[in-house]
């Protein structure tokens, strides 16, 4: 009997209790708002809600690419999936629920599922959404001459079928009960891309989608304009326009929500707490709060690099009191992590510890692998050479720097020289790229995907020179990892899965590859003329179509 998600809803393994919160000041949160039902469109004339204006939202970084099969960021994603649409998406409470499919079935197996594809849903250039343009995105996903980091993600795939217009099956290489998170993948038009470079298209820059908003313009570093698709196949969102500014520098930005240059922007632990309470700012804006769990922080060690062997690697890790910088610097907003699964998932084994901030069991380590400071220079040294390093990571954000000045700090302390080098984040994701790394800081989103082997399977270290675009970009290996990757895929019965994916966090945990830091709390401060955002366990954003700006208070 094949599983319909008209019988049932699928509901991730991982559902997430996230803790959303609209805050007054900053101190304890006032109330928790409950995730509502989101209004329906045709409700609109009956409830009085408003059609019109603009909501600027700032970005630090811009936007690298707008094809999703190829754009590599998290700021360029951003931006696809307001544009385009995928078969299925998450919901508010993170449930699965169809999109652009109208209904998808699996075998009981977990090799094959079918979607069905809605009716009269067109691209905003007039053309029909057919089983093609589906068919046509994973076979680019899937070429090896198409530059898509993704490509692994999808290797699962065996085969694409078009079954008509309407109904497209894919049949796996093996079962893998959690795939249908996989589809929660922008579609491409075909009749746009097909007969162009896929890689190197104009439309690359100015996509034509079919999501419920129109891209109009892209003034590279410095603003990307959406406009509403009023022929959206679920309603044309309330605003008429949708704005993404780049702004670098997290003190200009603030300035620029104060003057009413910005309507929706994040706040730092510094801004929340000390800037954000005075009581002018609690009237022009509201406060939200969260922590779904499924986001990390994390330094990466290249260990390509012969230096950076295991112990080595354990010992950089304990020589940083991450308990320290959690409460100085991000103000005690957030948590430590210790492993690769979103933090509140089952998948994350929560036994497992950050390791203790110890420079003595530092310098065992370091000594146990060679590096002494034989010349009583305050520099380790190992066969003549000095430990050096250079920590990379992206400009713009002073938190950020803080980070890694803190960080560089604590290992000079145990005699590691140390360089920062401060990068445009298009400059520190090709470091990522080539290897051409010593040490580096970013983060990471699951995006409720318990299957991270894009990031830890070995098969996925990125090598340009044989068009491997995949994202381990430590260049870590585990042969046990790798195998269990795999084994957790063909694994239907829950306790086992979660069983393996405990295993892997441990050796994960044990080889430290990364220094995982923190999930720290996401912070956005909204303007209060914006209505209709329906706080839930996804955050602020799952909703944006449905907000609006009363006519008594549009200012565009």
């Amino acid at each position: 009997m094949k599983i319909s998600v008209l019988q049932i809803r699928i509901t991730l393994f991982i559902l997430l209790p996230a803790y959303l919160l609209l805050v007054a000041g900053c101190g304890q949160p006032e109330s928790v708002i409950q995730p509502e039902n989101e209004p329906q469109m045709e409700e609109t004339v009956e409830t009085g809600l408003s059609y019109g204006d603009t909501v600027i939202q700032s970005s630090m970084t811009d936007a690298i690419n707008l094809n999703p099969v190829i754009c590599t960021d998290s700021y360029s994603r951003a931006i696809c999936t307001k544009v385009y649409g995928s078969l299925v998406r998450f919901n508010a409470s993170l449930e699965i629920e169809a999109y652009l499919a109208d209904t998808w079935e699996m075998t009981p197996d977990c090799r094959s599922v079918t979607f069905r594809l809605k009716q009269g849903v067109h691209w905003e250039d007039g053309p029909e959404l057919t089983a093609d343009d589906v068919k046509f995105t994973y076979d680019k996903l899937l070429d090896p001459a198409v530059k898509s980091p993704r490509r692994q993600r999808f290797a699962f795939i065996r085969t694409v079928e078009i079954i008509d217009s309407h109904e497209i099956r894919f049949d796996f290489t093996m079962p893998f009960s959690t795939a249908i998170c996989r589809f929660i993948m922008s579609i491409m038009p075909r009749h746009i891309f097909e007969h162009e470079n896929f890689n190197e298209n104009d439309y690359n820059n100015h996509p034509v989608g079919i999501g419920p908003f129109k891209f109009i313009r892209w003034d590279k570093g410095e603003q990307i304009v959406l406009e509403a698709n009023k022929e959206c196949y679920c309603g044309r969102p309330f605003v008429d326009s949708y704005i993404v500014r780049v702004v670098p520098d997290q003190t200009v930005l603030f300035q620029y929500l104060l003057k009413g240059d910005l309507d929706v922007t994040a706040l730092n632990g510094d801004q929340y707490l000390k800037q954000a309470s005075d009581q002018e700012f609690t009237r022009r804006f509201n406060i939200y709060r969260y922590n779904a769990g499924t986001g990390y922080s994390f330094i990466a060690y290249n260990t390509r690099n012969e230096m950076f062997q295991k112990d080595v690697r354990k010992a950089l890790s304990m020589a940083i009191d991450a308990d320290a910088i959690l409460k100085e610097i991000y103000y005690g907003l957030g948590r430590r992590v210790t492993g690769p699964f979103a933090s509140s998932s089952s998948d994350y084994d929560s036994t497992l510890k950050p390791l203790p901030y110890s420079t003595i069991e530092a310098a065992l380590l370091l000594s146990k692998s060679g590096w002494v400071d034989s010349d009583h220079d305050g520099v380790l040294e190992r066969e003549g050479r000095k430990f050096s390093l250079v920590f990379s990571c992206s400009g713009g954000s002073r938190i950020s720097r803080l980070l890694v000045d803190r960080i560089c700090g604590y290992w000079r302390n145990i005699g590691i020289r140390t360089t920062v080098e401060v990068e445009e984040w298009s400059s520190l994701l090709n470091r990522t790229k080539t290897g051409n790394f010593d040490v580096l800081t970013m983060s990471f989103d699951t995006e409720c995907d318990p299957d991270q082997s894009l990031i830890w399977h070995s098969s996925n270290i990125p090598d340009p020179a044989h068009g491997s675009e995949g994202m381990n970009y430590a260049g870590y290996k585990n042969p046990e990892v790798d195998a269990l990757w795999m084994e957790a895929r063909a694994t239907l019965d829950r306790e086992k899965k979660t069983a393996i994916y405990h295993r892997i966090h441990q050796l994960i945990y044990d080889d430290q590859p990364f220094t995982f830091l923190f999930s720290i709390d996401t912070i956005y401060a909204v303007d209060k003329r914006i209505c209709g955002i329906k706080p839930a366990p996804a955050g602020i954003f799952h909703n944006l179509s449905y907000w609006y700006v009363p006519k008594d208070r549009q200012k565009h």
